[in-house]
């Protein structure tokens, strides 16, 4: 026996809010979730991002359908940033050098100046991925993973953003070969 806010079931938990019962997602059900997106959304996995927003799909929108009838947007909210921060870390590590994190931020619309001032910051990979910069050039509404399509209040396919557009990543030394 317990509180009702302090117990869940089947994922859910109660929460008390101005006056009204709410249903919201159960701490220990985010934890578990999370650790299951952390495999999908590591930065040494060596792929695309369409390939990884494809592997990511499924299992971001069966979440989102089983969790639909939650009242509680605060942690769909934040688990929604932080997927979105770790699709642009994904992104700006495999913009290796500093030349192509340069151009490929001018093609997402930065200024001359302040895409190669952000290329040449000398910061990791995390604080770039949070930054003004990454945020300019990305924008929320540009980067739209499915995890609340329902919860978050928007609706929209992920294919549609500007974040799986595709640029030109050429590699020296790859399949190509050098230089071309």
């Amino acid at each position: 026996m317990d509180r009702p806010w302090r117990r869940s079931f089947l994922g859910y938990s109660v929460s008390w809010h101005k006056r009204q019962v709410r249903l919201r997602i159960a701490p220990k059900s985010l934890r578990a979730y999370l650790a299951k997106l952390r495999p999908l959304l590591r930065r040494s996995r060596g792929q695309s991002l369409t390939t990884t927003i494809r592997k990511l799909n499924p299992v971001l929108r069966g979440w989102a359908n089983y969790y639909r009838l939650t009242d509680t947007k605060r942690s769909v909210e934040a688990l929604d940033g932080w997927i979105r921060r770790r699709l642009r870390l994904i992104l700006w590590q495999q913009w290796k050098r500093t030349r192509t994190r340069a151009r490929n931020l001018m093609r997402l619309g930065l200024t001359e100046p302040r895409a190669w001032q952000s290329a040449t910051n000398g910061r990791g990979p995390w604080w770039n991925s949070g930054a003004s910069h990454m945020n300019a050039a990305l924008p929320k509404k540009g980067i739209r993973p499915p995890v609340s399509g329902k919860l978050a209040g928007y609706d929209g396919p992920a294919s549609e953003s500007a974040m799986n557009r595709r640029i030109r990543n050429r590699m020296y030394g790859g399949v190509r070969g050098r230089g071309r």
